[in-house]
């Protein structure tokens, strides 16, 4: 059984987190290894290994760290006070930020790293899991009379959305499409319940 780590070496694994991070931002996969993590941080490779044993290990803790954030952003929403819209308007712009930005160097490498090691795959699957319950407990607070089933299909609807939209180029400017997005993830989390029912199309309902 490990030990846990002291104030300090809980300070040190942020650290050595933090600097991994923005390696992997700045450089790419390829460039994320321990000894270069390690003389960022002022450490030897040795006593970064104390921390994480494996490049893999890093990694992993890196996306696990990255998916916190990401799960505070939506958790903090769900405290504050305000009407359900206006809950998932500031999810969904927050989380346009973050994957806009540095965030998109993690999660793609997460996603090249699934296709082929079943730990990384496995976290994958544990993490969309947490983030779609969490966007569910969102939509939940509309009034529509959405069943679990229908709250789960657009928890990953509204995922898709803005995971989508971090990676386009719009042709107007960025906040402007975001703002779009925005109010299409709402509108989505908004329709009514009913909605979820389609007709019948008029060539099966005969004349």
């Amino acid at each position: 059984m490990v030990a846990p780590l002291t104030a300090r070496g809980q300070s040190t694994r942020r650290k050595i987190l933090g600097e991994a991070r923005a390696l992997l931002v700045q450089n790419g996969y390829d460039a994320l290894v321990l000894r270069s993590v390690a003389t960022r941080c002022g450490l030897t490779l040795g006593n970064l290994q104390y921390y994480f044993k494996t490049r893999e290990d890093l990694i992993y803790a890196l996306i696990e760290a990255e998916a916190s954030r990401d799960l505070a952003t939506i958790e903090a929403a769900l405290a504050s006070v305000g009407e359900p819209e206006e809950r998932l308007n500031q999810i969904t712009r927050r989380l346009l930020t973050q994957w806009d930005d540095e965030a998109s160097a993690v999660y793609s490498t997460l996603a090249l790293l699934r296709i082929d090691r079943p730990a990384f795959r496995q976290l994958h699957e544990e993490l969309y899991r947490t983030h779609y319950r969490a966007l569910e407990d969102v939509i939940a607070r509309f009034p529509n009379g959405l069943s679990a089933r229908a709250r789960a299909t657009r928890a990953q609807l509204i995922t898709a959305l803005i995971d989508g939209a971090a990676l386009q180029v719009p042709a107007q400017g960025r906040e402007a499409f975001f703002e779009e997005v925005v109010t299409l993830a709402r509108a989505i989390a908004m329709e009514n319940a009913a909605d979820d029912q389609p007709e019948l199309s008029k060539s099966r309902r005969g004349p």
